[in-house]
């Protein structure tokens, strides 16, 4: 798949419910995100109860997420959308889930409805984004992304996946580096310069607007504030080394 900032945090909007015992644990479990024992509450919940609700699905499959194990996360978000057709929050985290599989289409699908029944709601759209941009359909990733600028405009997720496009899609008529560098400030401002992969964007516009010393410069501030694992910061060491070459990154 081509290189994007996937939108796949996870929404914990949670309905409105009377929870007690092993839900409400499992809710604590996960803000500390604890997911091995989010897991075993709500299964404690799950099997104390004979009708479970669409948000104790919800909340496994978010604890499931958060394990990686993504076949039991969509199963949960599946079983909750049975329960609540109209649960936004559950297609579009189970859009998230699709992306990480790179099944885009369904990721589209899933992200479409979740915007049918919530027109802002705050990942469905970048979701939707990042799946063309996998499917190297450029065009329709940047309009999706500016449409989810437009719905969510102080969310930093949409500002800093159309600038890592504009930065580095491997079709030039795509990249607009002046562009991107905008939009790479606004989310870096949005999310209080304490991001690392949104520092990494920035460093990608600069790149792209070939000023290659402030390029450097915050990839290297990227790489100290930390990468999520080890594979994402031998990739910003790769893109450092670019920098200091004086090479923009190109997606693969």
């Amino acid at each position: 798949m081509s290189r994007i900032r996937l939108a796949c945090v996870l929404v914990l909007l949670l309905p409105a419910l009377a929870p007690a015992g092993d839900f409400e644990l499992g809710r604590e479990a996960l803000r500390r995100k604890d997911y091995e024992q989010a897991i075993i509450h709500f299964n404690a919940y799950m099997q104390a109860n004979p009708k479970p609700t669409a948000a104790a699905y919800y909340n496994r499959g978010v604890a499931h997420y958060g394990k990686k194990d993504y076949d039991w996360a969509i199963a949960d978000f599946s079983e909750s959308i049975r329960l609540d057709p109209r649960f936004a929050d559950a297609y579009g985290n189970r859009a998230s889930v699709y992306l990480l599989k790179k099944e885009y289409d369904k990721a589209i699908q899933d992200s479409d409805t979740a915007l049918r029944l919530n027109p802002r709601h705050p990942v469905a759209a970048n979701n939707r984004g990042s799946a063309y941009a996998a499917k190297k359909q450029y065009d329709k990733a940047v309009a999706v992304f500016q449409e989810a600028i437009r719905l969510n405009p102080n969310r930093p997720d949409a500002y800093n996946n159309l600038a890592w496009l504009l930065s580095t899609c491997p079709q030039a008529a795509v990249r607009d580096g002046h562009k991107a560098l905008q939009l790479a400030l606004k989310a870096c401002d949005f999310s209080d310069w304490r991001n690392a992969e949104m520092l990494d964007t920035l460093a990608a516009a600069y790149a792209e607007c070939k000023m290659f010393a402030e390029a450097a410069q915050w990839q290297k501030r990227a790489v100290e504030m930390g990468h999520a694992d080890r594979e994402d910061v031998e990739k910003a060491l790769r893109r450092l080394k670019l920098y200091e070459q004086g090479k923009p990154y190109r997606q693969e």
